[in-house]
């Protein structure tokens, strides 16, 4: 593709080109290469993420892609494509495809025409010379018409055989039907007509992955595969062969999930093994929908340029798109660069309609129902089941997050799903056999950690697995908590620090002379002297192995709760615990805090060791703590 210097010099060498193509090929025998219209006309959308859609297919832009896509279909659909090509070629695109109970079939139509004028150039004689010059009185017209018809059928080899390796295999294939014409003046016998076929494979390995392989006008041209002019001067179109794969790693089917978002990836590449001399071009997309009705895509669509002397090399076009869905019906806008050429920049506009992301008309749970877990489980369990059953035929698939169920002949389904400590959210949703989304079902499942030596009738078994769900508190590597056994200052400075929930630097120097920088909890003790939760003793220990009593323990949650220390303390908080103990005040205001009702009708016994299940209990009432319970056990956000 050359640079356009103005309109009257690219419509000349077009139609000059034309011109020649035809004479040549009416003077001489030879076999002539034509022009496959298809080569653009696949749709904005595809336009818009480099020509990449082959093993994506899940729109009626199959039809000009890969025709096995249709089988993925579960309805009908229409599409239409307007756009002018580097400004002066006009092209136009209808498609349609229709589901039966024999496979869908769909008919497809891509044309592309110019048309010029131009005066008619003249020998005249001027002092002896000879020159051409324009006449201003006489004209020449030209016109020329490239059009390909498609009729296609597509079909999941499962809707016809019962073979197991067979389920997830579409097949499809193109009747191509070719009508050009060349016409102006002194042009005779400018019409053409001929056919070609296509073929498409498309596997589907997981339900976010897609891979297909199409031949292009494969039919040999002693099979009819050519297009025959009205002199009788033969063309053929060189067969095409295109590879792709598209993945969906983020959305419903995928593997994972990021809110209401949808991300589709994909890669093409082209092979003409006919034409020795045309590279491999690849085609790079990427569509984005942030949203149910707004899709943002981009992509990189390699073309190939002749550099001189019948070679040709590769080019990188950027593309990028967009696409609005709404009621069925949607819009695609596809801005193309051609060749680094701003002249040649083109915009292409589809509009399709029975495309939709979710029925807003499908009644909630008339596909599928779930029979467990119910909504809202608390569960100790590692995994879970989900079961369910399929209640409507409509129902192609089921994806419990990401990952396909096998649903049996009677309709049951089931899948063993891994949980992890807190929020789990199992998403259930059944597909048509198109992949379309029929309906979603959202499970919300608390996983709560347990300990063996904990069990269900213990006085502080409730807050003991919530702190350790939320991550504050660990129990021993062999599944035990040791409730009353007895907590040490570096434990219960860690229990503090870590309810903080900030990620700490590795301590490189020695934080007590008794706390080396390589003691495990030396990053703790570390950050509880900076924030003045715990102190050292006066000879420069800490002494962190140190079991701490029931005073100490409750001054450090006390200052940990941000509590303010009563100037006078005129009663004793515990019949055991004086007005001029040291840790009265804050033993006070811990009591009227409500951080020891444990402890109601009971002496305080300030000198017994704190347990483990005490400091836990102690921790929960902090209102720091008590969020972050609050928010584990809300079943209506987090999920």
């Amino acid at each position: 593709m050359r640079k356009r210097t103005s309109v009257t010099r690219i419509l000349s060498l077009i139609v000059f080109s034309l011109l020649m193509l035809s004479f040549s090929a009416f003077a001489d025998d030879d076999v002539k290469v034509a022009a496959d219209p298809v080569r653009i006309g696949v749709g904005a959308r595809t336009l818009g993420m480099g020509k990449m859609g082959l093993a994506l297919a899940d729109d009626c832009n199959a039809i000009f892609l890969n025709p096995a896509g249709l089988g993925y279909l579960e309805d009908w659909q229409i599409m239409s494509m307007t756009g002018q090509f580097i400004s002066e070629i006009n092209y136009l695109q209808f498609g349609g495809a229709y589901r039966t109970d024999f496979g869908t079939f769909g008919l497809g139509y891509v044309g592309a025409s110019i048309g010029a004028d131009f005066p008619t150039p003249l020998l005249v004689s001027f002092e002896g010379e000879y020159r051409v010059i324009a006449s201003s009185t006489e004209g020449q017209s030209f016109a020329y018409n490239d059009a390909v018809f498609l009729l296609t059928y597509g079909t999941r080899l499962r809707d016809l055989v019962d073979w197991g390796w067979a389920q997830n295999l579409a097949v499809g294939a193109n009747v191509r039907v070719f009508t050009l014409g060349l016409s102006g003046t002194d042009i005779h016998g400018g019409t053409g007509s001929g056919f070609d076929m296509d073929i498409g494979l498309l596997y589907q390995p997981l339900p976010w992955l897609n891979t297909g392989i199409t031949g292009q006008n494969i039919l040999p041209a002693d099979m009819g595969g050519k297009i025959t002019w009205a002199t009788g001067q033969e063309e053929i179109i060189p067969a095409l062969w295109k590879l792709g794969v598209s993945a969906t790693p983020i959305g419903e089917i995928g593997p994972y999930q990021l809110g209401g978002h949808e991300l589709i990836v994909g890669l093409d590449a082209d092979l003409a093994p006919e034409q020795y001399n045309v590279p491999a071009l690849m085609h790079l997309g990427v569509e984005w929908w942030p949203i149910q009705y707004v899709a943002l895509r981009t992509g990189v669509d390699q073309d190939y340029v002749g550099t001189g002397g019948g070679a040709l090399e590769t080019t990188n076009n950027f593309t990028a798109g967009v696409g609005l869905l709404y009621s069925g019906f949607r819009f695609d806008y596809a801005y193309h660069q051609y060749n680094d050429i701003p002249e040649n920049d083109t915009h292409y506009f589809s509009l399709s309609y029975n495309i939709w992301k979710e029925k807003p008309e499908a009644p909630p749970e008339s596909f599928i129902k779930i029979s467990q877990p119910a909504d809202k489980t608390i569960s100790y369990a590692n995994k879970i089941t989900v079961m369910g059953q399929v209640v409507e035929d409509d129902v192609g698939s089921v994806i419990v997050n990401g990952v396909a169920v096998e649903v049996t002949p009677s309709g049951a389904f089931a899948l063993e799903v891994p949980l992890a400590p807190g929020k789990n959210s199992l998403n259930i949703s059944a597909f048509a056999e198109g992949g379309r989304k029929l309906q979603t079902e959202k499970v919300r499942v608390l996983k709560l950690l347990s300990f063996r030596d904990v069990p269900s009738t213990y006085w502080a078994r409730d807050v003991i697995e919530e702190i350790a769900t939320i991550g504050i508190v660990t129990g021993y590597p062999n599944g035990t908590f040791r409730p009353d056994g007895p907590i040490t200052r570096a434990e219960v400075t860690t229990l503090l620090v870590r309810a903080l929930g900030q990620e700490l630097p590795t301590v490189t120097e020695d934080v007590f002379v008794d706390l080396p920088a390589s003691h495990w909890a030396a990053k703790y003790v570390k950050e509880g002297v900076e924030k003045k939760l715990v102190l050292g003793y006066p000879d420069g220990t800490f002494r962190p192995s140190n079991n701490i009593n029931k005073a100490e323990g409750v001054v450090l949650m006390a200052r940990f709760g941000e509590l303010e220390e009563p100037d006078k303390v005129l009663e004793a908080p515990f019949p055991d615990l004086p007005g001029r103990h040291w840790a009265a005040p804050l033993v006070t205001a811990a009591k009227q805090a409500g951080f020891l009702k444990y402890l109601e009708g009971r002496d305080f016994e300030p000198k017994a060791p704190l347990t483990r299940a005490e400091a836990v209990e102690i921790l929960s009432k902090t209102k720091f703590a008590k969020g972050k319970i609050s928010d584990l056990m809300d079943f209506e956000t987090g999920y």
